[in-house]
């Protein structure tokens, strides 16, 4: 519940339009500074090491807080608003920049990225209940797909940061500045909204309240099933594929890889943008247990193929089917469930799939270290299959 999502006096600075708009310029600045981040991180390790496993290590060591921080989101939106919440982890994620620029002890790198996992946590739940609060139900589809778009928006800009600057020490004040400037666009926007979500911090906690919003509907449930497995084992691959591919498929890595966060940051542009203009509708029906076998059966082509730019235009096929499915499930997600229980219901399924997320992801780039990508993906893609089947039996109600 909510206690006045907009006050008596509010202007048009604070429309519902005004809002959408702010929270989709916010969400863009911090990816174009995040991914511009990370993928500077994990070219470093990787031309360093020539380990695709350390590399990948840059991302995954990221993904693990939110099974720890499950409950701290929600606790925090008991006692702030969502826009106070997301201007402080925003501020957060910009001074733990400067500091994976400053330590040259690993330990303390490796503390500073398990923080920024923590901070970007907190920033996921905030956002989507926000958008779930503030955003009347009609546009929720529409503005769920135009976030996650602004995000990969500024992805492109990341990587083309990183085509202009490289991975030199030019790079931090590009990151720091942009994350800063994510900032302005909270500021304002949420200042008459109260979260009363449900107390408590622990993960147990979390998960009880979790589940008792699955209890009785089949339907978030499939949901949730389905957008777990799909992102699980899809977002793993890419996440190993994306740095991979630049370094053992192309002649030139260097100038190579930010080419290929391009393409991936493109094909994801594109699957987000099909999705806002034909499937962001409610009511309209979707078979997305037959996209996500289509999007199987690719992943399960890679070993047919040869040569670099086969390989990059089939991965692009691949992202662009991830896309859809990522997103179209995250909206059934939001349609489905309450609005009291969205903070609690988004923690848990970000923890469970973070954890599944990362321990695939490194157990595929341990494995690349002796076998090809290729047949890692199509390894993957046969688990997936039979994940699929096995929700596919269950009838949502």
């Amino acid at each position: 519940m909510t206690t006045g999502i907009l006050s008596p006096s509010s202007n048009a600075l604070n429309s519902e339009s005004a809002i959408a708009w702010r929270m989709v310029i916010s969400a863009g600045l911090s990816t174009v500074a995040t991914s511009y981040l990370s993928a500077v991180l994990a070219a470093r390790v990787y031309l360093t090491t020539g380990s695709a496993f350390l590399s990948v290590l840059v991302f995954a060591i990221q993904w693990l807080p939110p099974l720890i921080f499950a409950g701290l989101a929600p606790r925090l939106l008991t006692q702030h608003t969502p826009g106070a919440v997301l201007r402080f982890c925003e501020f957060g994620n910009a001074i733990s920049a400067v500091l994976l620029f400053w330590f040259d002890w690993q330990l303390a790198i490796l503390a500073v990225l398990v923080l920024r996992g923590v901070l970007e946590t907190v920033i996921r739940v905030a956002r989507s209940t926000a958008v779930k609060q503030l955003i009347s139900e009609d546009r929720l589809g529409k503005v769920t797909a135009h976030a996650a778009m602004a995000q990969y928006v500024g992805a492109v800009g990341g990587g083309a940061l990183g085509i202009l600057l490289g991975f030199g020490t030019s790079s931090l004040y590009a990151i720091v500045g942009i994350g800063l400037l994510a900032i302005v666009p909270l500021f304002r926007i949420y200042g008459d909204t109260v979260t009363h979500a449900q107390s408590g911090s622990s993960f147990r906690e979390v998960l009880a309240r979790a589940r008792r919003a699955l209890a009785g509907n089949s339907i978030l449930a499939r949901s949730i099933a389905l957008f777990a497995t799909t992102t699980i084992f899809f977002q793993g691959f890419i996440t190993v594929a994306r740095t991979e591919i630049a370094f053992a498929y192309t002649p030139n890595p260097e100038d190579w890889f930010f080419w290929v966060q391009q393409i991936t940051s493109l094909s994801i542009i594109a699957g987000a943008l099909f999705v806002s203009l034909y499937w962001a509708a409610r009511k309209e029906r979707v078979n997305m247990l037959a996209v996500a076998v289509a999007s199987c059966a690719v992943l399960a082509a890679f070993p047919l193929l040869e040569g670099v730019i086969a390989v990059l235009a089939l991965f692009a096929v691949f992202v662009f089917a991830f896309e859809v499915c990522f997103l179209r499930f995250s909206i059934e997600i939001n349609y489905h469930c309450a609005p009291d229980q969205i903070a609690d219901v988004n923690a848990m399924v970000y923890a469970f799939v973070t954890l599944g997320m990362a321990t695939l992801t490194l157990a595929a780039a341990w494995a690349v270290e002796t076998v090809p990508l290729a047949y890692v993906g199509l390894a993957m893609a046969v688990m997936c299959l039979a994940l699929l089947a096995v929700i596919g039996r269950f009838k949502a109600r």
